[in-house]
């Protein structure tokens, strides 16, 4: 396997695309495993129907670079955000999105996600 030590914005999408695919087959199974703070069961159907939303906001830009691309993650997540999960799905993104530059990809180096905090807890970045 190869290290992944940077990514463009074709290569960004294409992880996302990923992601979006694998929640597609995995968001029943999430929803059953979703106790806290209350045994709702739709925390994997949000954050697949928050993924689509963004995604859908992807296919619209029409640029291609890694700025672009994170900033229609960003706002396609807090457009489309379903539930408190998706809400924190939206700061992960929105995060990225203040990391990059214009045609900057991003590296080991760049990164412009630091020091998480707890995944329910929105907090200012």
């Amino acid at each position: 396997m190869n290290e992944l030590t940077s990514c463009d914005g074709r290569e960004l999408k294409g992880m996302f695309s990923a992601a979006t695919r694998w929640l597609e087959r995995s968001a029943q199974s999430i929803n059953t495993l979703n106790v806290f703070p209350v045994p709702d069961g739709d925390t994997g159907t949000n954050m697949l129907l928050t993924m689509r939303a963004a995604m859908e906001e992807v296919s619209l830009s029409t640029d291609g670079d890694a700025a672009s691309i994170a900033n229609a993650m960003a706002k396609g997540t807090l457009m489309g955000a379903r539930g408190t999960a998706a809400l924190s799905c939206h700061r992960y993104f929105a995060g990225w999105q203040r990391g990059w530059t214009a045609n900057a990809p991003l590296t080991a180096a760049t990164s412009p996600i630091h020091s998480p905090s707890h995944p329910s807890t929105p907090t200012k970045a």
